[in-house]
């Protein structure tokens, strides 16, 4: 990961991560809120080695990018290809449409009601794995936050209590596990 969004009050113990050598491949700080003339940030983040910037700034930037569409590109065409896991029988590559996606977001948000940027969802499923990439795409698309957890999934209880997530959502192997390791401790105590 090169660029990492977030609020003001996190940039310091990120910089911290990033001297400590835990996150090297940071290279950009994006400010939610947009205090990106900020003199001691920005002489903290070039310390480090991070470029620093604000929201309205990077928005302002991206507006002067002249992008090219590909033509006759459709809502039925091809998006992406994900991995699923193979929980319910053998691993398989996905082919997404540009429709498959935008339903996918609207479905996750009549379930899960308002989403905005109150809501901060934890990543920790392997980001090709395609209820991960529903996740983000439906993170983004109603302005709530991102977590990225450590990487280590004997550490996902420390990231959820650092991260403090308002959504948690899994698949049916970590539920598996998470009810065999308390079913195995109800045997020890019985």
């Amino acid at each position: 990961m090169k660029t990492i969004f977030c609020e003001e009050k996190y940039i310091k113990r990120i910089l911290g991560l990033k001297k400590a050598g835990k996150i090297a491949s940071v290279k950009n700080i994006v400010n939610y809120d947009d205090t990106a003339n900020n003199g001691d940030l920005n002489a903290e983040c070039q310390q480090a080695g991070v470029s620093y910037d604000g929201w309205t700034s990077l928005i302002e930037q991206g507006k002067k990018i002249r992008t090219y569409f590909i033509d006759g590109t459709t809502k039925d065409d091809l998006m992406f290809m994900c991995y699923t896991s193979g929980t319910t029988g053998n691993a398989k590559g996905v082919m997404l449409t540009h429709n498959n996606l935008l339903h996918d977001i609207e479905s996750f948000s009549e379930r899960m009601g308002t989403l905005d940027r109150s809501t901060m969802m934890i990543s920790y499923l392997p980001y090709p794995h395609v209820f991960e990439q529903c996740l983000m795409a439906a993170s983004i698309r109603f302005g709530g936050r991102i977590g990225y957890f450590s990487g280590h999934p004997k550490d996902l209880t420390d990231d959820c209590a650092q991260l403090k997530p308002t959504v948690f959502t899994s698949v049916p192997r970590l539920y598996n596990k998470i009810h065999a390791a308390i079913s195995a401790k109800m045997e020890i105590t019985k």
